[in-house]
């Protein structure tokens, strides 16, 4: 009770500030009133095809994740089990990391189209911040737990890494997606917003950015919002659990 009372006054109180802004800059067109914003709302979802453009927005970041997380986790045991391999992939997932996103965004759209540049911006995005938290989670196991675990089982097997390190890395693999979803639902929209994607929020935005209907840009905003904390919701109660896999 506490907490949910705590978790809703900051709600109001960042409604209250924006109210406060909006009073100030006393533009609706620049800085609309909530209930404006929340009149947009309504009208975003009694349009049919608001929910087949959320639908695929969410689509293409749920196969972003899975494909970050599949290949995150292949190359981070690679790389937990073998300093070589780490080293040798320390160069390029310091590259992703570092490089800005827009460059990616126009790089990748031009190479692949607006189909498709969502998709792999959001995948090479999101790959490193998975990626390190499997090898940080490995080089946080008991050293003397893997060393009986090899002579008992002759070295390391699939099983050892079913049965030891994928329940011991789950922790480190469930903030990272926790991490995960919203830089990956900011940098999605921002190469559908670039690349003008279709069935897409970030077109969506784009469109009314271009009919100077700000009300619905904000709107959009929140929609967005809302569906990262109701993913984050869900992988936060996932995360109470002791095991993924």
């Amino acid at each position: 009770m506490k907490k949910a009372l705590i978790y809703s006054s900051n709600i109001f109180l960042t409604i209250l500030i924006w109210i406060v802004f909006a009073v100030i800059k006393d533009n609706s067109i620049i800085m609309p009133m909530p209930d404006v914003v929340f009149k947009g709302m309504l009208s975003i979802f009694s349009n049919p095809t608001t929910f087949r453009i959320i639908g695929m927005t969410i689509y293409r970041l749920i196969m972003a994740l899975g494909f970050a997380g599949f290949f995150g986790i292949v190359f981070g045991l690679a790389g937990g089990l073998n300093r070589g391999i780490a080293t040798f992939l320390t160069p390029t997932v310091t590259i992703l990391r570092t490089l800005p996103v827009v460059s990616i965004i126009l790089v990748i759209l031009i190479w692949v189209g607006y189909e498709k540049a969502p998709y792999i911006i959001t995948f090479l995005m999101i790959f490193p911040v998975v990626y390190q938290a499997i090898l940080e989670g490995i080089r946080h196991i008991d050293v003397k737990l893997i060393e009986a675990l090899k002579l008992e089982h002759d070295g390391i097997n699939l099983l050892i890494i079913k049965d030891l390190y994928l329940p011991l890395i789950t922790p480190f693999l469930k903030t990272a997606f926790l991490q995960s979803i919203g830089l990956g639902i900011k940098v999605l929209v921002m190469s559908e917003f670039i690349a003008q994607t279709k069935n897409s929020i970030g077109q969506m935005i784009y469109l009314e950015k271009q009919n100077l209907h700000f009300h619905l840009v904000f709107a959009w905003t929140i929609i967005l919002v809302i569906i990262v904390l109701l993913i984050e919701f869900a992988v936060v109660r996932s995360k109470n659990t002791n095991r993924l896999f």
